[in-house]
């Protein structure tokens, strides 16, 4: 069985909990290189992809510019990818070498 398409208000409560037991979450992530700084810092963006191939926005992340390892920032909102924001979700962190990440 496949999820039924969410609304917009569940959404949010949709990306932060576990997928439903035995039914199939089709998500698609993508990554947008454009802009002055894009390059290193690229941002991503999950979406869920509805039954009728539409997608619709989950969460955005972006690689953090100060920091040594791994460090990216989620967020509920594609515009606001900042820490004080409103949609500030938490952070995704690796070790040194790529192999181990912490939510």
């Amino acid at each position: 069985a496949v999820v039924s398409t969410q609304s917009t208000g569940e959404l949010e409560e949709f990306a932060l909990r576990p997928a439903p037991q035995n039914k199939d979450v089709k998500c698609r992530i993508t990554r947008d290189k454009r802009g002055l700084d894009r390059g290193m810092y690229p941002t991503y963006y999950l979406h869920l992809e509805r039954e009728d191939h539409k997608r619709v926005f989950l969460l955005a992340g972006r690689r953090r510019k100060k920091s040594s390892t791994s460090n990216y920032l989620i967020s509920a909102d594609p515009t606001d990818l900042s820490r004080d924001g409103d949609s500030y979700v938490g952070k995704v962190r690796s070790n040194l070498v790529g192999t181990k990440f912490t939510i």
